[in-house]
């Protein structure tokens, strides 16, 4: 006789207690991503009017809901339902799947739960409040809309285009046309953008009327209008490049546009730190200080003109362009025996009568020498350099030439310099070098200034910055004379 095996299983249920359901009444509820709040409603029990979301895949949003009356909770939990399989069909599922995020109790009466778009598709979040009598409510908060990521692709491979400009536009229905997004409309993200390694952008838009502009070197440029909304098929374009590598205009074009937005993202870059750390101002102003006075020493470098000569080199110029120098300055050239003008020459005015040192400088890498006429009679001046025989030449600073003096120095026949001395006059030449690129530096940092904290409080740098310019032009003109000399 054959037996027959069964098996049995006991489950236990409890139901609640006979108790009132919770009531959501006045209940808020937050949908934030981005960095930006989608809304922010209050709950009404009967309510069945929900908001509609739109955001792209792979992208964290989250989720908070507020208790505005005490309640006994057990467990809130955030549900997400899948209404349809993808992007591209409306098949829908007869039991759509669903994924339960419980909320995170961050306050008394503040949950929160943190969440990612995963596959595109149309989705439905609802909260599901559970008491500690046993009694569970869902409301649904919000209809979620997943779509694929704004990408530009080249259309000679078919792979994503990297660094390709994106310019957007929406369509204003007051003026009927299309109008620039500003960063306010996009949440502080840059308009123009640029792609990624992958060819995307990482923008979400609202439901709306768009055109976008897309360009990149070498490609030609495509302007495309396109409709961002709850439907399936309301998404980014799919937006292909052709190549156009001889395109000279077009290539010039986007340079320039590629030029005009670094230079935008930098003053934006700026402003969002002076904006947000306070220390910011303390620090840009020490740098540029610091950027100025480095410039007018390696300005000193490069002319071999010391510091406290740079006001009468810069007086002597401004006299001679009014034409009122004569006589008011003792100024000339010191060349070697083949006429080529010798820099760094030591020149001391020496009285004829007491044999004292009344003033010691220096000719500058053009050979050229400058100072005040404050003389009355008759001095010598003693002209020494090592490596050259020392030369004492008197002169009368009542009836100076008009066109200044000219010396001229002799060689000595055997004279080295140290290891030392080639070392740092080397060294000097290299500083005196980088002169242009610190007083560009400078420029570019003090336009930065002026759109940061405007003309008034930039000007003091800005005037230090011209007259290094000047200085540097002053200069130049003696560069020129000492090549026809």
């Amino acid at each position: 006789m054959w037996g027959y095996a069964t098996h049995s299983e006991i489950y236990t249920f409890h139901t609640a207690k006979a108790s009132s359901t919770p009531n959501v009444d006045n209940n808020i509820v937050v949908f934030s991503a981005n960095g930006s709040v989608y809304f922010s409603e209050t709950q009404k029990q009967n309510s069945n009017s929900q908001p509609s979301v739109i955001l792209t895949d792979n992208n964290p949003y989250q989720l908070s809901y507020a208790l505005t009356k005490p309640m006994q909770i057990k467990a809130i939990e955030a549900i997400v339902l899948n209404k349809i399989l993808a992007s591209n069909t409306e098949t829908p599922i007869q039991l759509p799947s669903s994924m339960i995020i419980p909320m995170q109790q961050v306050k008394p009466t503040l949950f929160v739960a943190n969440l990612n778009t995963l596959t595109t598709g149309l989705y439905e979040i609802y909260v599901r409040i559970t008491d500690v009598n046993g009694n569970i409510i869902q409301k649904k908060i919000s209809d979620l809309k997943v779509m694929p990521r704004f990408i530009v692709y080249a259309k000679d491979t078919g792979a994503p285009l990297q660094d390709a400009r994106v310019m957007l536009y929406y369509f204003d229905n007051q003026m009927h046309r299309y109008l620039p997004l500003s960063l306010v409309d996009l949440g502080n993200f840059p308009n123009p953008n640029y792609t990624d390694a992958n060819g995307q952008l990482a923008i979400t838009l609202p439901a709306g009327k768009y055109r976008v502009e897309e360009s990149a070197l070498l490609y030609n440029t495509v302007t495309t209008d396109f409709i961002i909304g709850p439907g399936i098929n309301q998404n980014y374009p799919i937006v292909f490049l052709s190549r156009d590598p001889l395109n000279v205009p077009l290539i010039t074009q986007f340079a320039t546009n590629y030029v005009i937005d670094t230079w935008h993202k930098l003053i934006l870059t700026v402003e969002g730190y002076a904006a947000s750390i306070r220390l910011f101002h303390l620090f840009a102003v020490a740098i540029l200080t610091s950027f100025v006075i480095v410039t007018f020493l390696l300005f000193t470098l490069r002319t071999q003109i010391k510091t406290h000569h740079l006001p009468v080199f810069f007086l002597f110029h401004v006299d001679k362009m009014l034409n009122r120098h004569a006589q008011k300055y003792i100024y000339g050239t010191i060349t070697d025996e083949q006429k080529r003008p010798v820099s760094q020459v030591l020149i001391e005015f020496e009285d004829r009568d007491t044999k004292k040192i009344l003033l010691e400088i220096m000719t500058n890498k053009t050979g050229r020498f400058y100072c005040r006429n404050n003389f009355s009679r008759e001095i010598n001046l003693i002209l020494s350099k090592p490596g050259y025989a020392i030369t004492s030449v008197p002169i009368n600073t009542l009836t100076l030439p008009e066109n200044g003096l000219n010396f001229e120095i002799t060689k000595e026949l055997h004279h080295y310099h140290s290891g030392t001395a080639h070392l740092l006059a080397g060294l000097g030449e290299s500083a005196g070098v980088l002169f242009e690129t610190s007083l560009v530096i400078t420029l570019i940092l003090e336009l930065l200034f002026i759109s940061i904290y405007g003309f008034f409080k930039t000007s003091p740098y800005l005037i230090l910055s011209i007259l290094n310019i000047l200085l540097w032009l002053f200069f130049i003109h003696e560069h020129e004379q000492k090549k026809s000399i």
